[in-house]
């Protein structure tokens, strides 16, 4: 679809480019480039809403009203993005219900980009949680110790989610995993281990690496810290971790943008605790 995206631009900009005369679309002055790349977009953004599964009329795009039930309660599948997408919480156009869509938008051979996860959502925290405590559960029976840290990609019910996992007893020294968990079958497969002297939280993808959170042990970085926002203090960060070869932990950057977020979603937390 990105293709596609690009294919529809350039023609469009041939053809306005051609036209002799602002008469030429109902007085509109299709000489200025600032028109023919609005021209360009709108096609684009309209290509891209239909090809994602929605529909477009009246130059809005409006995407499939289908939820899925989550504890009772109905969570709108999927959402529009900046391009025309409509995308579900994965950030994949035409969400799990349109692969095709999936093949057309990744460029060959590159992975999805940046996925904060159901964290990242505006959503309900409180679905967030159940969910959270229900994968607590179901993993607690196979373990000696304390699932410390949790990353739910999406709220489906057969995914893969990441998790951290402080052995007993939980102390400096001990062992301290991060492990891959298969909610369809069960399976729980050990990535990367270290000795307990951090905390370490699973909290976003980027491409083909876990991106974790690390904290010192006992760390409270008050209500309204996120994973996303920006630290100054060297003892917290964030480390990536290579799913095709989990054995080392590098360091790692937010994007710009992303960190932007996390940042504005801290403020007006504390703006909020001080009001009320």
């Amino acid at each position: 679809m990105k293709k596609l995206f690009f294919s529809l631009i350039i023609p469009s900009l041939l053809l306005v480019a051609c036209s002799p005369s602002p008469e030429g679309m109902g007085g509109v002055d299709t000489s200025d480039p600032e028109i023919i790349e609005a021209l360009g977009m709108v096609l684009a953004i309209e290509a891209n809403c239909l090809d994602s599964g929605g529909s477009y009329g009246s130059d809005v795009c409006t995407c499939s009203d289908e939820t899925y039930d989550f504890n009772g309660q109905q969570v709108p599948l999927y959402s529009l993005d900046a391009e025309g997408y409509c995308i579900d919480p994965m950030g994949i156009p035409g969400g799990i219900l349109r692969e095709e869509a999936v093949d057309d938008y990744l460029p060959d051979g590159e992975e999805p980009g940046f996925n904060g996860g159901v964290d990242f959502l505006d959503i309900d925290g409180a679905l967030i949680q159940d969910e959270k405590r229900a994968v607590r559960e179901e993993i607690g029976t196979q373990i000696d110790g304390v699932v410390s840290g949790i990353f739910l990609p999406t709220f489906a019910q057969d995914e893969l989610v990441y998790v951290s996992i402080a052995h007993s007893p939980q102390k400096e020294g001990q062992s301290y995993g991060v492990y891959q968990y298969d909610r369809g079958s069960k399976a729980l497969k050990n990535l990367y281990s270290e000795a307990y002297s951090r905390e370490l939280f699973p909290m976003a993808m980027d491409g083909g690496n876990l991106i974790l959170f690390h904290v010192p042990i006992d760390f409270s970085g008050g209500m309204c810290m996120n994973f996303f926002q920006n630290f100054e203090s060297d003892t917290v960060g964030r480390l990536s971790l290579d799913l095709n070869d989990p054995t080392e932990l590098m360091g790692y950057e937010l994007p710009v943008e992303i960190a932007a977020q996390g940042d504005e979603k801290a403020l007006e937390c504390t703006e909020d605790l001080m009001e009320g």
